[in-house]
């Protein structure tokens, strides 16, 4: 392990190590592309069947990927739509969601997500080999697809391909959620994640009105609760009272986010 990070580390420091020479002696172009794919191999993140992972993807140079509404509500139409072996990306508009159970083979279960103006965040759990993938795959050209003809516009959306991070420890898989559904918490209070929540009645009301969210399943108000399962986490919160401490324990405080949890530091 320590070789490949040794490895990682000098590929990095090597490709991006301003050029002194001309470009004519140093004809490195072509060998930045393989260690580029070298390194992306290697960062890449494996998925397995029952594993739990935590996958966010934001827009193209940090710029919206929901413009109004409906642009919401189509990413969460997809979420559920694009959760089923039998699917694939052959419409643009949307059709009547089936019934839950009734034909349908999800291959993630969704267990908390959010919806931000220029990100996202998921937390799944792989059901079927090469679950993750596909299901990603499939949402993100979906998506793609809609706002480029709905807006008449053409290229990325998103800024790459989506990043997904193992959740292997049961510390953090308990604290996924709660970063997930506190996320929103910006908008009142933009600089909470450093400064701590000021008014802590005020953030649950809005919380509890934010539809672009799983939190209100979470606490037993309905949202949007077919694309969710929640089998994996049914028990560890004896009630509904004891998950609004939770969150509120965590967002009591300075400096809460921790580093292995940042995506990507300011979004």
């Amino acid at each position: 392990m320590l070789c490949v990070f040794g490895l990682c580390f000098y590929l990095n420091a090597w490709l991006y190590t301003p050029e002194v020479e001309p470009r004519e002696a140093q004809p490195r172009g072509l060998w930045k592309i393989i260690v580029v794919a070298i390194i992306y191999h290697m960062r890449k993140t494996n998925f397995f069947n029952d594993g739990f992972y935590h996958i966010y993807n934001r827009g193209v140079l940090k710029q919206p990927i929901f413009f109004e509404n409906v642009d919401y509500s189509r990413f969460v139409h997809n979420l559920y739509e694009f959760n089923d072996t039998n699917r694939k990306i052959v419409e643009v508009e949307p059709r009547e969601a089936q019934p839950r159970g009734l034909g349908r083979e999800p291959v993630v279960a969704i267990i908390a997500w959010c919806l931000m103006p220029n990100h996202f965040h998921l937390f799944v759990q792989q059901l079927k080999e090469g679950g993750v993938s596909s299901f990603m795959h499939k949402l993100g050209t979906g998506y793609t697809t809609f706002i480029n003809k709905k807006y008449e516009r053409s290229g990325h959306v998103f800024q790459g391909r989506f990043r997904a991070k193992s959740i292997d420890k049961e510390n953090y898989f308990l604290h996924i959620s709660r970063y997930i559904h506190l996320n929103p918490v910006e908008f009142i209070e933009p600089n909470w994640k450093k400064d701590g929540i000021k008014d802590w009645q005020k953030t649950q009301e809005f919380l509890e009105r934010y539809k672009w969210s799983s939190y209100q399943d979470w606490i037993g108000k309905k949202n949007i609760p077919a694309i969710l399962d929640l089998s994996s986490v049914k028990g560890m919160f004896l009630s509904v009272k004891m998950y609004k401490k939770f969150l509120r324990e965590w967002a009591d405080k300075k400096e809460v986010e921790p580093r292995e949890v940042q995506p990507w530091g300011d979004l």
